[in-house]
């Protein structure tokens, strides 16, 4: 986490999902706190995400994000009362998506989604106890999909050809500084003023595994690409995310 130059307020929290050292679980573990206002609140322990989905159904559809969780045990504690913050949610037509290096989203998609798997399952043993030992990730896949007006052949090609590409997906929310200089949403995305929440994520190599669009009515024509993201060599990772927030630091 880093405090962002153009605001003392604005934190930036960078995840790059580069492999840990051999033997290293790379997810980190936690616990996880759940109260239904009755008797008793439930503590999950030692849990892990095992997978994260971002979508976004459209430009008056709020961007949401679904998470599948593994643990490994739960107990019964006493409840307590969340702190909670009131912010905005994200909508679709706060989102762009563009190829890495440019400052125009193709305003031709109509929505997408895309999914990080973590692999994660369960750590059995008969050790005396009626939990198991714990859990760890395995081999990590990010794929997913948008649907797009079929206005040309670029990803169809991609996908005859094998082309592999890079792309940006750019979600803003509520603004929370409203000081600074003129930058636009367009052209320096979350660091525009008003400053916003905001998520950037930079898939740096992708292939196409399905494009272009059948002709089925009257209707227009819509193609779903769907693509898959392998490590960038350089980088050595497949998703980079930037989530700027005024949280200062995650653990």
């Amino acid at each position: 986490s880093s405090i962002l130059p153009y605001s003392a307020s604005l934190i930036h929290h960078g995840y790059n999902g580069t492999p840990s050292a051999i033997g290293t679980e790379p997810l980190t573990s936690f616990t996880l706190w759940e109260t239904k206002d009755n008797d008793v609140a439930e503590q999950y322990l030692m849990c892990r995400i095992g997978s994260t989905k971002i979508a976004a159904g459209g430009g008056n559809n709020i961007i949401t994000a679904e998470h599948t969780i593994l643990g490994q045990r739960a107990l019964n504690v006493a409840n307590f009362t969340p702190a909670q913050q009131l912010i905005e949610p994200f909508m679709g037509w706060q989102a762009a998506l563009l190829f890495l290096g440019s400052s125009t989203p193709d305003c031709n998609v109509l929505s997408f989604e895309f999914t990080l798997n973590n692999g994660v399952e369960q750590v059995e043993g008969i050790c005396g106890v009626d939990y198991p030992q714990g859990n760890i990730s395995g081999a990590r896949k990010v794929e997913g999909q948008w649907t797009r007006q079929f206005v040309d052949h670029t990803y169809y090609n991609y996908m005859q050809n094998g082309t592999e590409f890079a792309f940006v997906i750019q979600t803003y929310g509520q603004p929370v500084v409203k000081s600074g200089s003129s930058l636009t949403l367009v052209a320096n995305g979350i660091n525009a003023v008003p400053y916003r929440y905001g998520c950037k994520y930079t898939f740096p190599r992708c292939v196409v595994k399905k494009g272009g669009a059948s002709i089925a009515n009257k209707a227009k024509l819509v193609e779903t690409v769907a693509f898959e993201a392998m490590e960038n060599f350089g980088t050595g990772t497949d998703l980079q995310i930037d989530l700027i927030n005024l949280t200062t630091q995650y653990q």
